[in-house]
Formats: structure tokens, C-alpha cells, sequence
């Protein structure tokens, strides 16, 4: 079955594509270039860029819309990491607490891992405390706050103390996480 870019475009987008289309192309022929989203045949929404062109036939009406399209989801990417780079360096030169810097370090990762969460930590004590995670479970968030920094302090507290990564895929299941 074909698609159509109706079929293609997410509705939050069709009102100002139709207004692209009435405006600009029926207008003048074609559009400027534009961004949007397009849906995958699996539902996955990604950002594009595109100029449309109108298709007519020999007596001048309208029969169909023809674009270049570009899949700009690397762009998008890159342009994020490029404004998160800036708010953090932005409030570490205007002298904002460690703790605003550290939660916008934690609020931008998450924002461009889309489904991770993040939280960084301190040692406190010899103890680690969290000082952000701006979308961690509360009672995740008290789990952890405090733990030992101990070669079994759970992932957190043995990756401190070692100074080495500690992967960890079934709290519920590891020995490092048994207390």
C-alpha cells in the first residue's frame, strides 16, 4: 500500500503542512525548506527537512506533490549535544552552585539518552550521597543515598572504591546489592 505524506506525517505536524501546502506550494509552485517529522511504517517518529515540489499537468492543475526529503535525525542529535555542551559551560562561567551545574549535567544526559536515567553522586564520608537525579524513583533514590563506598557497596559504592566500572543487570540478583 502507498503512502501518502498525510499517512507519513504525525498529526501534531499536518496543520502547519497544510498550511505549507496551501501557502507555499499550491501558491508558487514549491516550498521552502522545512523540517518536520515522518512516521515509519512501525510508528517511530524522526525529524526530516524537506522542500516540496508541485506536480501539474499539461493544462496547469495540480496532480501531485513530489520532495526531497532528508532523514536530519544526526543533526538533531549533534545540535542537542551542542546546546546542552553550552548551558553547562554557560553556568559554570556565570558561577552557579556545583549542585545547579552537576543537575544540568544529570538533566541534559538524560534528555539525550531519551529512556536512561541518570544520577551522579558524591563521596560523602565514605559514603555516597546523591546530589541529583532528576528522574530516579524515590525509593531507588533512597536506596543508594548513603551506600558505602565498600568493595560490596552495591554498583555505585564498588565503583568508587575500585575506580573501575561496575556493570550491574539484576540489582534484585547480584551479590553486590544483597543488603
Amino acid at each position: 500500500q502507498r503512502l501518502t505524506y498525510v499517512d507519513l506525517t504525525p498529526p501534531r505536524w499536518q496543520g502547519s503542512e497544510a498550511k505549507v501546502v496551501k501557502e507555499q506550494i499550491l501558491a508558487r509552485g514549491y516550498s521552502d525548506i522545512y523540517e518536520k517529522e515522518y512516521k515509519k511504517r512501525d510508528g517511530t517518529v524522526f525529524p526530516v527537512e524537506l522542500r516540496s515540489f508541485l506536480l501539474a499537468d499539461d493544462g496547469g492543475m495540480p496532480i501531485g506533490i513530489w520532495a526531497i526529503v532528508r532523514d536530519i535525525t544526526e543533526r538533531k542529535r549533534a545540535e542537542a549535544s551542542m546546546a546542552f555542551e553550552a548551558r553547562v559551560l554557560e553556568l559554570v562561567a556565570t558561577g552557579q552552585s556545583t549542585r545547579e551545574v552537576l543537575a544540568a549535567i544529570a538533566e541534559g544526559i538524560e534528555r539525550l539518552s531519551h529512556e536512561g536515567l541518570c544520577s551522579i553522586m558524591l563521596c560523602e564520608g565514605g559514603r555516597l550521597r546523591v546530589v541529583t537525579g532528576p528522574s530516579l524513583p524515590p525509593a531507588y533514590r533512597a536506596l543508594v543515598d548513603g551506600i558505602p563506598v565498600a568493595a560490596d557497596g552495591g554498583s555505585c559504592g564498588t565503583a568508587a572504591f575500585t575506580g573501575r566500572p561496575v556493570v550491574v543487570e539484576d540489582i534484585s540478583a547480584n551479590p553486590l546489592w544483597a543488603d
